[in-house]
């Protein structure tokens, strides 16, 4: 999450430049939800944090992390994602996790990390077929297929979302910063 150009600028003030960050520790104003819209509705429940926190820092940078702040999150499992699950409910989710990743990775970062990101999911897929103990592990297999059909189908709704920021006050003339 941090980002590496100027991340510890302001460091002694217990702030850390960020480059997203996760819907449990949001803080904004109300002029970035006028300016960027709300979340993208169809990217929810995974990756529709990055994709927010990612648009509005584009707009509004920088987006810091407070060293100071404390967040409760009671997730039930730790935190556990579709890869590591055991519940089927979470595992059928991991498709919208890979579609969603790849949609914002698509939008926010070059061919490079679009590459990264492949193998990651090609590493993933290997875990997940021939790794020790991977309870479910056809149906996480599935999941992954699943969401590369759902990015390349668009599955996502692909017009919507090349629309998120119509009907909100964002312009090129605007200046945000």
């Amino acid at each position: 999450m941090a980002d590496g150009n100027e991340g510890t600028k302001y460091l002694d003030k217990g702030l850390v430049s960020i480059s997203y960050a996760p819907f449990v520790s949001f803080y904004l104003n109300s002029k970035a939800v006028d300016v960027c819209g709300l979340p993208y509705k169809n990217f929810f429940i995974y990756m529709d944090d990055t994709e927010y926190s990612k648009r509005l820092i584009y707009y509004f940078k920088p987006g810091y992390l407070v060293g100071k702040s404390i967040v409760i999150h009671g997730t039930g499992e730790g935190g556990t994602g579709p890869w590591d699950s055991y519940e089927k409910t979470r595992i059928r989710r991991g498709r919208y996790l890979i579609r969603n990743a790849l949609v914002t990775h698509r939008e926010y970062h070059g061919r490079k990390a679009m590459i990264r990101l492949h193998l990651r999911y090609l590493k993933l897929t290997f875990r997940l077929l021939f790794g020790k103990r991977v309870a479910l592990r056809l149906s996480k297999v599935k999941e992954v297929f699943l969401g590369y059909a759902g990015y390349y189908s668009g599955s996502y709704d692909r017009k919507a979302f090349k629309k998120r920021f119509e009907n909100h006050k964002l312009s090129d003339e605007m200046d945000v910063q």
